[in-house]
């Protein structure tokens, strides 16, 4: 009897574990908070949440090489990207999306668009990864997300990175009424 009652947690113990491992809730925050990043898988469908507490003049817009060739584009970049909302929110039906690992997720497809000061903003993907570096100082962990927007039909790239210990799994909802109250360009 005893084993028998073992089988049977394990029967439904070990598929409550394989779709806990499959759910797509992720948390990315600095410690004083800069751009915040929230994905919750919800209802047949995964939300990605951009935050950035301090105003769209302090999101990053690029994370690689840039040589002075780039600067005229970064400039014109920038002021795209400084005219849309602090706080974006996109939507993708779960099976657009796929998750390697608890920290990487995967999401393609282009977005309802939404319209924000005149200008049409959608995602077409979100992608978060994890990186290894090795140096003679140690091996480090970060983690890398990136936004791939489409602003009046032009794309742009919202990326950033975040140290080990400021991603987690689990959706810890950020109160966004308070954002929008500290927000210099609002939100949807």
């Amino acid at each position: 009897m005893k084993n028998q009652l073992v089988t049977l947690a394990l029967i439904f113990l070990i598929p409550l574990s394989t779709w806990a491992a499959e759910k797509m809730d992720m948390t990315c925050m600095t410690p004083f908070p800069t751009t915040s990043v929230q994905v919750q898988d919800q209802d047949g469908k995964v939300i990605v949440e951009f935050y950035q507490h301090n105003g769209t003049q302090f999101m990053p817009i690029s994370d690689s090489l840039i040589t002075p060739y780039d600067v005229p584009s970064l400039l014109e970049q920038a002021k795209v990207l400084t005219g849309i909302p602090s706080y974006l929110r996109f939507e993708w039906k779960r099976g657009q999306c796929k998750i390697e690992d608890e920290l990487v997720i995967f999401c393609m497809g282009t977005t309802e668009e939404q319209t924000y000061n005149e200008q049409k903003i959608s995602a077409w993907s979100f992608s978060s990864s994890i990186n290894v570096a090795k140096t003679f100082a140690g091996k480090f962990t970060s983690h890398r997300v990136a936004l791939d927007l489409r602003v009046n039909n032009k794309d742009y790239v919202l990326p950033m990175r975040y140290e080990e210990g400021e991603c987690f799994t689990g959706y810890r909802q950020i109160e966004s009424a308070s954002l929008r109250a500290r927000s210099t360009k609002g939100s949807f």
